[in-house]
């Protein structure tokens, strides 16, 4: 990855927004992914200064040595004693930049009024000021470059193959916990880093719940069940959902089935860079508004992926106009109809903008619902 040209890209977002300098305050993972996508330091603990005249990387003795192989090219010192001290401190030390950026997304209201506290202490008359800045690493991210995007591909590949993996070993009489743990054993043995995100396994009436947990529910014949997983390769997630009847569907699950999959092919199909989110959504939303089952979509069609599971751009009728969908950004398409009591259907793919539409990132067959014999 080129850190280096990050942070570069971001010293000039900070002059637009009038910062001198920017600041990156990660505690116990407040702010891991951030930092971890400017330096590749994958701690828990970081203090990042970035100046015009030099960069500089703060951690504890826990991490001092790995932060030192992670990220060769910045100077790495050790913090000892109370961190906010040493910030303080080391923001007075370096007295050419006076307007520090700082992230509003991911620093407590805690240790920003504390921070504050301490540079009036230590500042010894130098007048600094902390800018609060909404996302500006986060505003980097959005769009992934090719290293990027050969990292998700693996994390794609390697969910693709945990649902071929749960088709092979689903069964009645399983819990949907067993189930879960099969497909989080498979991934972590085909070398992915972890999980993207906990595993959705939903069985019958839960797998209308949209966000279920994995439960002691014995899986049985004519179950409609709904997957959500995603493996992480190098830090970069995946997100794929899909179905599966336990025997041969219903009329009824098949007509769901097929308006899910409908509005999600309108959605691939219609998305173009230039469209807001809300305009995106809208493509998917109509087909199941007209399907009769408008009520039963809840959530937006989609959301970014990268560092992060759930990050930038939202793909929803609560979207923001002024975040236009760019080349580059990684979604998912997740349509999706709620039937509450009865079962839930969602199809979800991840997909990168390019320059004429989406690139379908997901290999996972859903032309059909499948359905496992039992």
């Amino acid at each position: 990855m080129n850190y280096p040209k990050r942070r570069e890209r971001l010293q000039e977002l900070l002059r637009e927004e009038g910062a001198e300098g920017f600041l990156l305050i990660n505690i116990e993972g407040s702010d891991a992914l951030n930092l971890r996508y400017l330096t590749g330091f994958s701690g828990s603990f970081g203090l990042l200064f970035l100046t015009p005249d030099g960069e500089l990387l703060l951690t504890d003795s826990r991490y001092l040595e790995r932060a030192r192989r992670e990220a060769p090219a910045l100077e790495v010192l050790e913090v000892k004693g109370n961190w906010l001290d040493r910030l303080a401190e080391k923001l007075a030390e370096l007295g050419g930049v006076r307007r520090w950026g700082i992230n509003s997304l991911t620093i407590s209201l805690h240790n920003y009024t504390k921070l504050q506290e301490k540079l009036k202490d230590k500042a010894k008359g130098k007048e600094l000021e902390l800018l609060p800045l909404e996302g500006p690493v986060e505003r980097l991210r959005l769009r992934k470059d090719e290293e990027e995007l050969a990292h998700i591909r693996r994390a794609v590949e390697l969910t693709d193959r945990a649902f071929e993996h749960a088709l092979e070993v689903v069964r009645p009489g399983m819990t949907e916990r067993e189930l879960a743990w099969e497909l989080e054993k498979f991934m972590r043995e085909c070398g992915s880093d972890g999980l993207a995100f906990p595993i959705i396994v939903a069985a019958g009436e839960n797998s209308a719940l949209p966000h279920a947990t994995p439960s002691e529910r014995r899986l049985k014949r004519g179950d409609l069940l709904l997957l959500d997983l995603g493996a992480r390769w190098e830090g970069y997630c995946a997100d794929l959902t899909r179905m599966v009847s336990l025997g041969e569907p219903t009329a009824r699950q098949l007509e769901v089935y097929e308006v899910v999959l409908r509005a999600q092919e309108a959605a691939i199909e219609g998305i173009r860079p230039g469209m807001s989110g809300l305009e995106a959504d809208e493509l998917a939303r109509r087909v199941i508004r007209e399907a009769g089952f408008g009520e039963r979509f809840g959530h937006g069609l989609g959301h970014g992926v990268g560092l992060a599971v759930h990050e930038g751009p939202r793909l929803s009728p609560l979207a923001e106009k002024e975040q236009p969908l760019e080349p580059g950004m990684v979604v998912t398409i997740e349509p999706a109809i709620y039937l509450t009591g009865e079962f839930g259907v969602r199809i979800e793919d991840l997909a990168v903008v390019r320059e004429d539409g989406l690139e379908v990132l997901t290999r996972a067959p859903k032309g059909e619902l499948r359905s496992v014999p039992v």
